[in-house]
């Protein structure tokens, strides 16, 4: 019921999409200034995965021109694809590409938040100090996304939904996209 109401009513998964895109840029932010204030764990070069946000994240810019862009970019797909005539399924499958993998990334924000909190805390419960590469990192994140992606397809494959499908595959998609920047940056 709900996904036959967010494929007839395209204006919503957009609004969505800006909602979470949004949301995810300052969870990030949010997110680089507690690391930076805890002392145990270190990050090679930039807190930021997305190495288009990279500079973005480490300078804190509260409004970013590569961030509206793409904000205004996948709006406007997510709005053309749901207003074309066409298969719902395909466009269920652009609803899932878009939403589902930022679903997963608040998830990882949630957790990267709570953590660094209790880090930066009087008694973190770790001593001594890990300096992570940033290959391990994309490693690290690759698997992780590779982890909600089968979680996201077996779901797909009981429910044949077309969200549920776009979002595997972008999840999917995500963790090759990091495995390839882990293997860059071991060279």
């Amino acid at each position: 019921m709900i996904e036959s109401y967010l494929l007839n009513h395209p204006w919503l998964p957009a609004s969505l999409w800006a909602v979470l895109y949004t949301s995810d840029y300052y969870l990030t932010i949010w997110g680089a200034r507690l690391h930076r204030r805890q002392g145990v764990y270190r990050v090679e070069g930039s807190y930021e995965l997305t190495p288009e946000y990279q500079e973005d994240i480490d300078k804190e810019r509260l409004i970013s021109t590569t961030f509206v862009m793409w904000l205004i970019a996948g709006a406007v797909i997510l709005l053309a694809t749901g207003y074309l005539p066409g298969s719902r399924y395909v466009y269920g499958m652009f609803v899932g590409w878009f939403l589902v993998v930022e679903i997963g990334v608040h998830m990882r924000h949630t957790n990267n938040i709570a953590y660094y909190r209790r880090l930066a805390g009087s008694d973190p419960g770790i001593s001594g100090q890990i300096t992570l590469t940033k290959a391990f990192s994309y490693r690290h994140s690759a698997q992780e996304l590779a982890g909600l992606s089968l979680f996201t397809l077996m779901a797909f494959a009981l429910t044949n939904s077309p969200i549920l499908l776009g979002g595997g595959l972008s999840l999917a998609y995500q963790s090759a996209h990091h495995i390839s920047l882990a293997r860059r940056r071991a060279k």
